[in-house]
């Protein structure tokens, strides 16, 4: 227990994972908890919106709009009125609902958009004060988690950011479109305030590529659900669509599919390889893919978690990579899920839909060069490269330029 608490401080800032004990450690811990805590809401200035959870995660933030409070006060409630035809959340498609409104007070509840580990869905409370000056509108805002949690991947930041910024930071104003100058952004003991976090969907002029949650399979902590799509071949957009996605977090399998709209939000998804249907009908909008059979997968903007790399594996090439070479933690960036399965059904080629910088998603393609399937050859001249020979070793694939990309496996538990 002792040893415990002398680490508590740095698991909680590094880490944010939720901590279990017997009584006695639970009790020494809590006093420690107490003083970190404490320590990190004392430098908030905004006034906050409250939380029953005795450890949560929260930002405040102190801003200046360059507009009237009252044209501050119309978007924020326009952005949330419009959800989802006029506009949706960018982070992780969460849902706002207004709970009490004045001419210079809004509190608002944010919803995760995806749910964490254990199926639970997270909720955050939003509190917004007004107040005009010479030069604009002066803004103070606090959110708060309503469960227990530390880390947060920004999303407390976000749920406050995205209700007011403009165009010139990627956004989308819906009535009123103004700049905003953060003063002072003060995240809790844990939590993190990345604006990089905050819109990435929209970064990436809403582009279908990304990684995606089939609710009918997703397993929150684990691999099981995602799909990873792009619409462009290397570098360049095209007509087809490409997915490489897993069921079960362990076989990755490949489906391909065509843009039926010349604004690419339309599509045609062949799932026969998988005995589903030929040509299920879909639309993109807003991070969202809904099908005609009425499932919808949600973009996320951020892995849920960190990710773990395995340790040996199995025989099957299939998988979630990092690419060290453009891996960022906490993002998509230098991420790959690669296939050597059309369907349920092996193939002589090999998949890999990826991206190196978290926003734009690429297909490129290679195939195996060995009958025992441990030997291939990528082709990433899409991408501006050249044909690399590559080995496929104890959950490693190593290239013949030294590059060596581990799989990952399921994600540890953190809270969103």
């Amino acid at each position: 227990c002792i040893s415990l608490l002398e680490a508590l401080p740095k698991l909680l800032v590094l880490f944010g994972i939720r901590l279990a004990a017997n009584a006695s450690c639970l009790a020494a811990m809590a006093k420690r908890l107490v003083v970190v805590l404490v320590s990190a809401t004392i430098a908030l200035a905004s006034k906050c919106p409250g939380s029953t959870a005795f450890i949560h995660a929260s930002c405040s933030v102190q801003a200046d709009s360059a507009t009237s409070c009252d044209n501050v006060m119309e978007e924020m409630k326009a952005r949330i009125e419009g959800q989802y035809k006029a506009w949706h959340d960018p982070h992780n498609n969460g849902t706002y609902k207004i709970l009490s409104e004045d001419k210079t007070e809004l509190l608002v509840t944010r919803t995760s958009g995806a749910k964490s580990f254990g199926g639970k869905t997270y909720t955050d409370k939003v509190l917004f004060e007004l107040s005009q000056s010479a030069d604009g509108c002066s803004v103070s805002a606090c959110s708060e988690s309503q469960g227990t949690s530390v880390g947060d991947f920004s999303t407390n930041y976000c749920n406050i950011r995205n209700l007011y910024c403009g165009s010139a930071e990627g956004c989308k104003p819906i009535k009123h479109d103004f700049s905003t100058k953060e003063s002072s952004v003060l995240p809790s003991v844990g939590a993190s305030k990345d604006a990089s976090m905050c819109a990435p969907v929209l970064g990436a002029k809403d582009d279908i590529g990304g990684v995606f949650t089939d609710p009918n399979h997703y397993k929150p902590g684990t691999l099981a659900g995602l799909r990873m799509i792009s619409g462009n071949r290397g570098n360049a957009p095209s007509s087809d669509i490409t997915l490489v996605g897993s069921d079960d977090g362990e076989t990755f399998w490949t489906l391909h599919g065509k843009f039926s709209s010349a604004a690419r939000s339309a599509l045609v998804i062949d799932f026969s390889p998988k005995g589903g249907p030929e040509g299920l009908m879909g639309a993109y909008v807003g991070g969202r893919i809904t099908f005609q059979d009425g499932n919808q997968w949600s973009k996320l903007a951020a892995p849920e978690a960190p990710l773990v790399t395995v340790q040996g594996g199995g025989v099957d090439l299939g998988g979630f990579y990092t690419d060290p070479n453009h891996y960022r933690q906490g993002t998509f960036a230098g991420t790959r899920m690669v296939s050597g399965l059309q369907g349920d059904v092996p193939s002589e080629s090999v998949t890999l839909v990826g991206s190196d910088d978290g926003a734009a998603f690429w297909t490129i393609l290679g195939h195996f060069t060995s009958e025992a399937r441990d030997a291939l050859e990528i082709d990433f001249s899409p991408k501006g490269g050249p044909k690399l020979g590559a080995t496929f070793a104890d959950g490693r694939i190593t290239f013949a330029d030294g590059n060596a990309w581990p799989r990952q496996g399921h994600l540890l538990d953190f809270t969103l």
